[in-house]
């Protein structure tokens, strides 16, 4: 019986035997193979997740070494910046121009800070404090009306998204060794 399990077993972990089955309608012949699909299944899972894993690893060293680079030149860039602006603010011209670029003074823009909203706004009036209402809808409050009463206020619906099929694997599932070919 085991190794008619097995060989029902082989073709799922077959990569050129499953794809062909992928591209068939799914079913299963009789309820005795749903045991070998659901390991099947959280093999796939699994590996997906090892993969991902590997993944995300190789993702996250690339990051750090593009950090330290990033650092790198973030350094060298802030040390000529500082050059040329000590050599721009000793030559005391408003414009230096060089055939490679030019150095000068950008005045900043201006923009009102407050210190203590609001005491500002009880203090002050318009034109210098603006009310602004807003008035949305209260999804829960209209949920919870329908769930009590059964009725749907003009203009909202209760709309229930699309059910999920859901396997969920047992709190105990037996590991299964990789399969011949890995």
């Amino acid at each position: 019986m085991e190794a008619v399990r097995l060989e029902r077993d082989a073709f799922l972990y077959s990569e050129t035997d499953l794809a062909e089955a992928m591209g068939s309608n799914p079913s299963l012949e009789h309820a005795s193979e749903a045991g070998g699909f659901l390991r099947a299944y959280h093999h796939y899972c699994r590996e997906m997740e090892a993969c991902i894993a590997g993944y995300n690893s190789v993702i996250a060293d690339y990051e750090a070494a593009r950090d330290q680079k990033v650092e790198q030149y973030e350094r060298k860039i802030g040390w000529l910046k500082t050059a040329l602006h000590a050599h721009y603010v000793h030559s005391g011209e408003k414009k230096l121009d060089y055939p490679d670029g030019a150095l000068s003074m950008r005045k900043g823009s201006e923009r009102v800070e407050i210190e203590n909203e609001v005491v500002f706004t009880n203090t002050h009036k318009l034109p210098f404090v603006r009310e602004v209402y807003t008035r949305t809808p209260d999804k829960a409050a209209i949920k919870k009306h329908i769930k009590t009463t059964g009725e749907i206020p003009e203009g909202a619906d209760l709309v229930r998204g699309e059910d999920t099929f859901v396997v969920k694997p047992a709190t105990k599932t037996k590991t299964l060794p990789p399969h011949q070919g890995e």
